[in-house]
């Protein structure tokens, strides 16, 4: 299907690339930045150990973790660059705002959302609970960008684009199918944002001698990534295990990344 090929296309380039500078990122996290490389990557397998751990344990209790720190995540990424200073509720409208996003992917999706639940043999969640939690998520945004913008953290105009914003990635979830929604979605508005933020810091904070290294260690981390997602993806036959196997990795790799971007965002 050649949708699929674009979707994994998409995902196996920008979506993979945009995740290979953690270990460089915690470079510029104070705590971090004295370790070796040898030893932040070290430590970072084993935040991915205690989730692939954490998955084969209890899938339910990994699968919520992801969506919490994943609504976090797309939320920090889409409104950090728009909030002139840092206030108090800053992350609970992370976490409501990146929660509206998947939600509306979800509800706008609901059969598809099911049939990818039953596959990884977790329980189903009805469509009148995602329309509730949506939007209830929905209209805790606007009344909090809202009060922003009123308080003048937000510009009024940055308040008018996030909600039309919002509405359009409503529209593409409400005519395109789970898969195309959320690819597009994750490269366009995720992933190439990001590490174009990730460029600009990189750049600005090491020398280019420094830079250069940098771009060939995370060439190196790309390659290994790609060669064990199409080691999956070829090897095993059963659907079932494979988007097991694939949804325990992208778990176990994506909540280090999440957190790794956010001490980015901090600093």
């Amino acid at each position: 299907d050649l949708v699929l090929k674009i979707a994994l296309f998409l995902i196996a380039t920008f979506g993979i690339i945009h995740g290979c500078n953690d270990l460089h990122l915690h470079r510029l996290n104070p705590t971090l930045k004295h370790f070796s490389f040898l030893s932040r990557l070290i430590l970072y397998l084993g935040v991915v150990g205690i989730f692939i751990l954490l998955y084969l344990l209890s899938a339910q209790i990994c699968l919520v973790s992801f969506v919490v720190f994943s609504a976090y995540h797309f939320g920090e990424e889409q409104l950090e660059e728009r909030i002139f200073k840092d206030f108090k509720w800053n992350r609970l409208l992370y976490f409501v705002f990146g929660n509206c996003i998947l939600l509306l992917l979800f509800t706008f999706n609901n059969i598809e959302t099911l049939r990818f639940l039953k596959e990884l043999e977790l329980p189903a969640i009805q469509q009148q609970t995602f329309v509730i939690l949506c939007v209830g998520s929905l209209i805790m945004q606007f009344m909090m960008l809202l009060s922003l913008a009123t308080l003048q953290i937000i510009s009024f105009k940055s308040f008018i684009l996030v909600q039309l914003e919002l509405l359009l990635i409503a529209a593409l979830f409400a005519t395109t199918n789970l898969l195309i929604g959320f690819t597009t979605y994750f490269i366009f508005w995720h992933s190439i944002p990001s590490l174009k933020s990730q460029y600009i810091l990189i750049k600005t904070k090491f020398s280019k001698q420094r830079f250069n290294a940098i771009a060939l260690q995370s060439g190196g981390i790309y390659l290994i990534a790609l060669t064990t997602l199409f080691s999956i993806f070829f090897l095993i036959e059963s659907t079932s295990l494979m988007l097991n196997i694939l949804f325990c990795v992208a778990i176990a790799i994506t909540i280090p990344h999440i957190l790794s971007i956010a001490a980015m965002y901090r600093r």
